[in-house]
């Protein structure tokens, strides 16, 4: 049975000080040679990953009352693809065969070690 007494107070505004990450932006989007060099996002018509990340951020402070204000410092586009935790890497052609066959390798998680290696993100 649905409740049919009054809504709930929301949540006061956040008051104290906000956090403020600062991030890197790390964008897997490769041109694909057997596709005119199109990247993945042109190929299959996907949002814009630019866009996705700055409607997430405004998400997130909105959610969090103004608490959470992520910041993207840096922002790398790479031509090529993590490598997955059993050492498995796509090509630009692999990929888009998996996608469109649903075939997709498993496991599907990345190599994170291997991927903050890659960007030399910890010296």
């Amino acid at each position: 049975m649905l409740n049919t007494g009054t809504a709930p107070t929301p949540a006061p505004p956040f008051s104290g000080e906000p956090v403020r990450p600062r991030v890197l932006q790390i964008i897997h989007n490769p041109p694909v040679a057997s596709e005119g060099g199109r990247r993945l996002t042109q190929i299959f018509g996907w949002n814009d990953p630019d866009r996705l990340a700055r409607q997430y951020i405004d998400d997130l402070t909105t959610s969090s009352h103004g608490f959470l204000q992520y910041q993207i410092v840096e922002r790398v586009e790479a031509d090529w693809f993590p490598a997955k935790i059993d050492g498995f890497r796509y090509s630009g052609e692999s990929y888009v065969q998996g996608w469109r066959s649903r075939r997709m390798h498993e496991p599907d998680r990345i190599d994170y070690p291997a991927q903050v290696r890659a960007f030399n993100l910890i010296e």
